[in-house]
């Protein structure tokens, strides 16, 4: 399935060139890392800067990340990614689940969720939260795992 994703639909990208079929993956054809970028930066600059574009870039073309973006009114709105992704293991981390804040309350976070999933079939996405968003990811079917981890490595 190549092209665009259909209006509010979501779609995934990573694992090699853009529309390659990856193994486990759908040969889907995701938001444009720069459309991504320069969402997230307007959440967080760091998201935006050279460092970030430069490592997610590289992880998306050898495998170990993927994305996944709903558009509304034309342009990107809602993103979701997996950023660390290990095929061996079939684990991976979401992290940067992010939606423009006059587009939220309209399920398009949970949309790039549940592409995300999908893409993934028997992986363990794991994420980590702030308390206030423990419903939300409940609400998409995950379950709190109770543990934490915290520390700086050396």
């Amino acid at each position: 399935m190549r092209g665009a994703p259909l209006p509010g639909r979501p779609a995934c990208r990573g694992g090699g060139a853009a529309g390659a079929r990856a193994e486990g993956r759908p040969a889907a054809e995701g938001p444009p890392l720069a459309e991504v970028s320069a969402l997230l930066a307007r959440w967080d600059a760091a998201f935006g800067g050279p460092a970030f574009y430069g490592e997610l870039s590289h992880r998306l073309r050898h495998g170990a990340a993927l994305l996944a973006g709903v558009r509304a009114d034309g342009a990107l709105r809602a993103t979701a990614g997996v950023y660390a992704l290990d095929p061996v293991s079939r684990q991976g981390v979401i992290e940067q689940v992010y939606t423009q804040p006059q587009y939220r309350g309209r399920g398009l976070a949970a949309r790039a969720l549940a592409d995300l999933r999908a893409a993934l079939p028997g992986y363990r996405l794991l994420l980590c939260c702030a308390p206030e968003r423990v419903s939300f990811y409940q609400s998409q079917g995950f379950t709190p795992c109770q543990s934490t981890w915290e520390g700086i490595i050396q």
